[in-house]
């Protein structure tokens, strides 16, 4: 995962999730390099988190539910967002999606199904 230096986290605190909740439909982040690109977007009720690898257009995402915005939330999303890199990471080194694990839920209890 570090060789892609793939984003691993995604809210620094309870308080940009808040803005995002309040005042945004989509965040979109990239890497110092400009390599990888991670969204977390709204939909008719859940959120949808997707890591892009831009070289090839490959890429790995999860729902979510909407949550509230606590310490503990956010610290269970960015853990999610830490595990869909690590699968984005298995994915580019093998190139074959069927290797990539998707139990268990990337986001845990956070984790929407559809």
């Amino acid at each position: 995962m570090e060789k892609y230096n793939l984003i691993d986290t995604f809210f620094a605190d309870e308080k940009e999730y808040l803005d995002f909740l309040i005042s945004k439909k989509k965040i979109t982040i990239a890497n110092d390099e400009a390599t990888c690109f991670s969204e977390f977007k709204k939909e008719d009720g859940y959120f949808i988190y997707t890591l892009t690898w831009l070289e090839d257009g490959k890429f790995i995402g999860d729902y979510v539910k909407p949550f509230r915005a606590t310490t503990e939330n956010i610290k269970v999303f960015n853990l999610g967002c830490k595990i869909i890199a690590e699968r984005l990471s298995i994915y580019l080194d093998t190139q074959q999606a069927n290797k990539v694990p998707s139990e268990p839920p990337a986001f845990g209890v956070l984790t929407y199904h559809k």
